[in-house]
């Protein structure tokens, strides 16, 4: 190689990498903030058709376990009151009535529902709630009930963005839960509430409870939302049994979101947004085991927009190299033309990518356009002991794909899409084809 040749291939290799590492640097920037999108103001929202209310968390210095109380024959011995109830809450509890409320403790903000009265006037009940829209973190941390018994009938499940729970419970007692995790970052959840005959267990065919007298057709007759003072709340009644309850951090003139379960994943609806505003989509995890879709930062929207976000792709060639597949795949879609600068963050398992001798920084999102799948700057934004979380900057709608990065070969162009990427490609490719052409000539 002569010493212009040498000169200029080195120029290139410098240029390369510091156009490379300002892409990234700037895209783990915006991460940096991105991914840190807590609800530092604290504000809260109830929603539920026409009303809108703003509400405070209980603050009770407890874990919501031992505010909840819950006590079972598993969990306390037969010389202590139990009654498979919440012995925490009587002081907030109302016969026929189901209270609902945000509480935070030492582990975090939990979302919260009781459902009657401790040793009150009534005759049970039954219910069920879809709560859609859940971080992938949250879980039941309280459920009553749960316990191995013929009696129990009561089920709790947590799914690809949803949870549910089904109830039943007889006179003077309770029936609720609690879930928490990811709710400190900002969210938006939509619970779907079932009572009395629209519930499941008010079906003879669902009800097959040991008791005959179990349950005697108690009825719950009103919602209410709790806010402020653990001791003595405000007490906020709900016009309906029956319509949609959202619950989201924010005040209450910002953007609302509501979120539905579909069959393949979740439609969300956008309302009061401006172009300006940043809109949080929780999106299903995706389809593959080893990445979670966290979320979905998205802003352009005008109006009242609807999303549908869906697990796998279309039926496209995988942009992974040879012996390695796509880790994972998500579609997301709208009802107009829009388009929508929108940041993912994911979550990827160090297994999988040291099962498939991958170093961090070689994964990436990509986007499918008109000519195959195009790559994105990713930056690895954050590190557990078990997994790395990632941020990536794309327009949607889009379907994404998780999958290691593509090497571009002597002779094959690769163009790599994203802040600073298509320069450092373009250097890059300029200067295999420069030595191509000097290899040939010699």
């Amino acid at each position: 190689m002569n010493s212009k040749l040498r000169a200029l291939v080195l120029t290139s290799i410098v240029l390369a990498s510091i156009l490379a590492t300002a892409g990234i640097g700037a895209a783990q920037e915006h991460d940096t903030e991105t991914s840190a999108a807590t609800n530092a103001t604290g504000n809260y929202v109830i929603e539920q058709g026409d009303q809108q209310y703003q509400v405070e968390p209980l603050e009770s210095g407890e874990t919501i376990e031992e505010f909840y109380d819950y006590r079972n024959h598993q969990t306390h011995p037969d010389d202590v009151e139990r009654d498979y109830s919440s012995h925490g809450t009587p002081h907030l509890q109302a016969d026929d009535t189901t209270i609902l409320f945000l509480h935070e403790g030492p582990n975090g903000l939990s979302l919260v529902m009781v459902h009657d009265q401790l040793n009150g006037e009534t005759e049970g009940g039954v219910a069920d709630f879809e709560i859609t829209g859940l971080p992938a973190d949250s879980e039941w941390v309280v459920k009553n009930d749960d316990y191995d018994s013929d009696t129990n009938i009561d089920e709790f499940d947590r799914g690809d963005g949803w949870a549910s729970a089904s109830w039943i419970w007889r006179e003077g007692r309770t029936g609720g839960g609690a879930i928490q995790g990811g709710l400190d970052d900002e969210f938006s959840l939509t619970i779907d509430p079932a009572y009395n005959d629209n519930a499941r267990f008010s079906d003879e065919d669902e009800y097959d409870h040991p008791e005959d007298d179990f349950y005697d057709d108690g009825e719950i007759d009103s919602i209410h939302v709790l806010s402020g003072d653990a001791d003595t709340p405000d007490r906020i009644p709900l016009d309906s049994l029956d319509e949609p309850i959202t619950i989201r951090s924010g005040a209450p003139d910002s953007p609302s979101v509501a979120h539905d379960r579909t069959d393949d994943g979740v439609h969300a609806t956008v309302a009061d947004a401006t172009e300006d505003d940043r809109i949080e989509l929780q999106p299903t995890h995706g389809s593959g085991d080893s990445v979670t879709f966290d979320r979905l930062s998205v802003t352009g929207i005008e109006d009242e927009t609807s999303f549908e976000i869906i697990n796998g792709h279309p039926e496209t060639p995988s942009p992974s190299p040879d012996g390695v597949d796509s880790a994972s795949h998500l579609t997301v879609t709208s009802d107009d033309d829009g388009e929508y600068d929108t940041t993912v963050e994911f979550t990827v398992n160090k297994t999988w990518l040291d099962d498939n001798a991958l170093e961090p920084e070689e994964l990436t999102l990509y986007t499918e356009g008109d000519a195959g799948w195009n790559e994105t700057a990713t930056a690895v934004a954050g590190e557990t002991d078990t997994t790395y979380q990632y941020s990536a900057n794309v327009t949607t709608p889009a379907a994404l794909t998780v999958a290691p990065s593509q090497e571009a070969g002597d002779d094959t162009p690769f163009v790599l899409y994203g802040l600073g990427g298509g320069l450092a490609a373009g250097v890059v490719l300029s200067l295999g084809w420069m030595l191509n052409a000097k290899r040939r000539s010699t």
